[in-house]
């Protein structure tokens, strides 16, 4: 019944088998399977909760933020120069103070002395 296919050739490209053989092949092509990084994209995904809780560490670890935020409350606030608190650190550093102490002697000094005759 087929001897009249007999001879005639027969192309099996496009057959399934030869393009199962072709898919297969390009699964275990080794210059496909060892690409170079960068030879193909990659999107990371920024969403993931690592991601978010690395963000979320990073701003609260960052110096430059904490002292950022920490100049601009200096610039706002503002203590009264009267509290009790105040005058009793300006007296006490004013007891304490090494040049204030030695400042009467220094003055003394500068008047002169008065050597009378006995």
């Amino acid at each position: 019944d087929l001897e009249w296919l007999k001879g005639i050739g027969w192309v099996p490209i496009g057959s399934l088998d030869v393009e199962k053989a072709k898919r297969a092949s390009e699964i275990l092509s080794e210059k496909h399977y060892r690409q170079r990084p960068d030879t193909f994209k990659f999107t990371p995904i920024t969403d993931t909760l690592e991601l978010v809780l690395a963000k979320n560490n990073a701003l609260q670890m960052s110096k430059h933020l904490y002292r950022e935020a920490w100049d601009v409350d200096k610039q706002t606030i503002h203590v009264m120069p009267d509290t009790p608190e105040i005058l009793l650190a300006k007296t006490n550093a004013a007891n304490i103070s090494n040049k204030l102490y030695k400042q009467g002697w220094e003055d003394m000094k500068h008047l002169g002395y008065d050597l009378r005759e006995d």
